[in-house]
């Protein structure tokens, strides 16, 4: 789900009931749609390829970092080479480029949080930042 958005809906018996059952119904009839939407965009990403320096140098613009002096990249660089969550078929994909980023940073980025590094990760890619990054480089690796 996106940000703001809820996974359940609670519904008393007043005179809004029925109000509320209608938004409930309309954001469930709004996945399908959501979820077309998303192929359709991906597709360019399943069939474009990208060599490890074209993908680097769309990570450190987006990180604004450079590649030597962040070791970010290359975690992101092993990820998209040796992640099992990426399909061999994709592996030199735009499409695994964008996988083995969302992977880091849901999974392996350095978190600064008071709490446990899980609850820190949780709260960061629900966060207005994450998927906005999120967001960029999958329109950067479309455009480039």
């Amino acid at each position: 789900m996106g940000v703001g958005t809820r996974s359940h809906v609670s519904v008393r018996h007043t005179s809004g009931a029925i109000y509320a059952l209608a938004q409930a119904h309309e954001s469930l009839n709004a996945v399908p749609r959501y979820a077309s939407a998303f192929e359709k965009a991906s597709e360019p990403l399943l069939t474009k390829q990208y060599v490890d320096d074209e993908f680097s140098r769309i990570i450190e613009r987006l990180l604004a970092v450079k590649s030597e002096e962040n070791p970010y990249v290359s975690a992101i660089l092993s990820l998209r080479h040796g992640s099992s969550t990426i399909d061999d078929a994709f592996r030199g994909s735009a499409w695994s480029a964008y996988q083995s980023f969302t992977e880091y940073a849901d999974h392996f980025m350095p978190v600064r949080f008071a709490g446990d590094a899980a609850t820190g990760r949780a709260m960061r890619s629900i966060g207005p930042a994450m998927p906005r990054a999120k967001s960029r480089l999958f329109q950067a690796l479309i455009e480039a």
